[in-house]
C-alpha cells in the first residue's frame, strides 16, 4: 500500500513513512487496523524489526557441564592466586625479619663502636700521660745525672784531709744531700713506667679482634 505522496520518491523515503505509520499505530494500539491495510508489509517490517532490537548473532547459552567446568577452573585459580599471594607474604614477612635482625646488629655494632671510640680516647689521654711521665723520667735522670756529678764534685771539694774532715762536718752533710734528689728522680721513672705498662694494657683490651 502506499503510505503518502512524500513516499514514492523513493524505497528510502517510503521506509521511513511507514516507519513514522508503525510507531503512531503502535502508540495507539491500532496495529490490528494497520495489518488490516497491508498485512504481509506489516510482517516484513515486524520481522526487521525483531532483527534490529535483537542480537545478530547471539552466543548459544554453555551446557550445564560446561559451565560447571569454566566455574570449577575459576575457582582453581583464585586459590592459585590466593596461594602465590600467602607466599609473596610470608617471603617478605621473612625478609622484614632478616632486615629487623640487621638492624639490631648495626645498632649493637654502633653501640661497640661509640665504646671503643670512648677507650681510644681514654688510650689517647693515657698515652698523653705517659709521654709527659717519660719526659719527667728524661728530665729527673738528667738532673739525677747532674745531682750525682755535683755530689762527686763536691766530695771532691770537700774531703782535704782527714782532720779537715772532722773539724768542718758542714760540707760531708751537704755532699750528702744529692742522694735525696736521686732517689725522687727514680720514683718519678717508677711513675713513668708504671703509667706506661697500664697504657700498654689498656691499649691490647681496646683492640678490636678481627671478626
Amino acid at each position: 500500500m502506499d503510505v503518502s505522496g512524500y513516499a514514492l520518491h523513493n524505497a528510502w523515503q517510503d521506509c521511513a513513512e511507514f516507519s513514522l505509520l508503525y510507531a503512531i499505530a503502535s502508540a495507539r494500539g491500532s496495529l490490528g487496523q494497520l495489518r488490516g491495510h497491508s498485512p504481509e508489509r506489516l510482517r516484513l517490517w515486524s520481522w526487521a524489526l525483531e532483527q534490529v532490537n535483537s542480537p545478530l548473532h547471539p552466543n548459544p547459552k554453555p551446557p550445564v557441564a560446561e559451565a560447571a567446568r569454566v566455574a570449577e577452573a575459576a575457582k582453581v585459580a583464585e586459590v592459585a592466586r590466593l596461594e602465590a599471594l600467602a607466599t609473596e607474604a610470608s617471603r617478605l614477612a621473612a625478609e622484614a625479619a632478616r632486615l629487623e635482625v640487621l638492624a639490631a646488629e648495626a645498632t649493637r655494632l654502633a653501640t661497640e663502636a661509640a665504646r671503643l671510640e670512648a677507650l681510644a680516647a681514654g688510650a689517647a689521654r693515657l698515652e698523653a700521660l705517659a709521654a709527659e711521665a717519660t719526659r719527667l723520667a728524661t728530665e729527673a735522670a738528667r738532673l739525677e745525672a747532674l745531682a750525682t756529678e755535683a755530689g762527686r764534685r763536691a766530695q771532691e771539694a770537700a774531703t782535704p784531709t782527714a782532720q779537715g774532715a772532722a773539724e768542718q762536718p758542714g760540707p760531708r752533710s751537704r755532699a750528702r744531700a744529692p742522694p735525696r734528689k736521686a732517689g725522687l728522680a727514680l720514683a718519678v721513672l717508677a711513675l713513668a713506667l708504671i703509667v706506661a705498662l697500664i697504657v700498654a694494657l689498656i691499649a691490647g683490651r681496646s683492640t678490636p679482634t678481627p671478626s
